[in-house]
């Protein structure tokens, strides 16, 4: 026949941790690195990949191995805006990804970079591919990304509501949006460029 216990009879002789005599300590922190990372969100906004902004990648092979600071330098003389140069593959294949120039075509700008590469780093240069990537699919792209991460949250507020109780659903939805706007609000933070 089972038997009841206590709580304090299974914890006999263990060392029992009082997590939550630093309740206010770790809320306080909490707080501080959400509106920290709210601010820099608002402040610095985020740095937009390709997929979202629009733009040009063109994906080259080298006859020798690529020196990318010199392609870069090579493509900004030429009058480029922030060309994104690096290897992909082996160190002879290079991806540029330019942004959306106004009035040019993705297949005329690919025209346009594979020439200045083939008259000052390599002329035997060639494409393998160009594609172009409107800015409206990357407006459509994040509206859908935004609208997956509503219903992904909707759907575990409502199972967890449903298999154990409404005060633990929302606390698992606040939980895990906490976890992604202070991961979102780190990322700005932390200067990174493809």
């Amino acid at each position: 026949m089972a038997q009841d216990y206590t709580v304090e009879q299974l914890n006999y002789g263990r060392k029992v941790y009082d997590f939550m005599r630093w309740d206010y300590v770790a809320f306080g922190i909490s707080l501080v690195l959400l509106v920290a990372s709210i601010a820099t969100m608002s402040v610095r906004g985020f740095n937009w990949g390709l997929d979202f902004t629009g733009g040009t990648v063109i994906e080259i092979t080298l006859e020798q191995p690529a020196n990318l600071d010199l392609m870069r330098d090579t493509l900004e003389k030429a009058g480029f805006q922030d060309p994104i140069i690096q290897n992909f593959g082996s160190s002879r294949d290079v991806m540029v990804r330019m942004p959306p120039a106004v009035g040019t075509a993705g297949q005329e700008l690919g025209n346009k970079v594979i020439g200045v590469i083939n008259e000052s780093v390599d002329k035997n240069a060639s494409v393998k591919r160009i594609e172009f990537v409107g800015p409206s699919v990357g407006a459509e792209l994040a509206q859908t990304g935004g609208m997956a991460l509503l219903v992904a949250l909707i759907c575990i507020l409502i199972y967890v509501g449903f298999r154990f109780e409404w005060r633990l659903a929302a606390g698992a939805v606040i939980a895990l949006a906490h976890d992604v706007v202070i991961t979102m609000g780190v990322a700005v933070a932390v200067p990174y460029r493809d």
